[in-house]
C-alpha cells in the first residue's frame, strides 16, 4: 500500500512554481494534467516516470485541483493506462495518426535540428 502524503508534502513537492504555470498555457484536459504531473515528477525525482502508475492517486487528485482539470480526464486512475499505451504503440506503427510523424530516425532528426557548427 502506498504511503499517504501529508498536505505539506503535497504542497512542497507538487505545487507549480516559477514559469511552470506558463508552460501549461494552451494545454487542456488530460494533456494539461499530464504535463503538470511530468513537471512535478521530474523536479522531485530527476527523471521522467515510466508510466502513470508511478503517480499516487493522492498526487493526481491534488495536481488536478491545482490546474483546474477534472480528475476523470486522467485515464490512468481508471485502468486506461494499458489501453493508452497500446493505442500509442499502434499510432507509432501506423506512421502516426493525427499528423504526428512516425518515430525513428532520431539521430538524423537531431543532427538536422542542431545549430550550425555543433555536432
Amino acid at each position: 500500500m502506498a504511503r499517504v502524503l501529508d498536505e505539506n508534502e503535497l504542497i512542497g513537492n507538487w505545487t507549480l512554481v516559477g514559469n511552470e504555470r506558463d508552460q501549461l498555457s494552451g494545454r487542456r484536459g488530460a494533456t494539461k494534467l499530464g504535463f503538470a504531473l511530468l513537471l512535478g515528477f521530474y523536479a522531485l525525482n530527476g527523471r521522467f516516470p515510466t508510466g502513470g502508475a508511478e503517480f499516487p492517486d493522492q498526487v493526481v487528485a491534488y495536481v488536478a485541483r491545482l490546474v483546474d482539470v477534472p480528475l476523470q480526464s486522467w485515464g490512468c486512475t481508471s485502468g486506461m493506462a494499458g489501453r493508452d499505451r497500446r493505442r500509442t504503440a499502434a499510432q507509432e506503427r501506423d506512421g502516426g495518426q493525427r499528423g504526428l510523424p512516425p518515430r525513428g530516425g532520431g539521430a538524423a532528426r537531431a543532427a538536422r535540428a542542431a545549430p550550425a557548427g555543433v555536432g
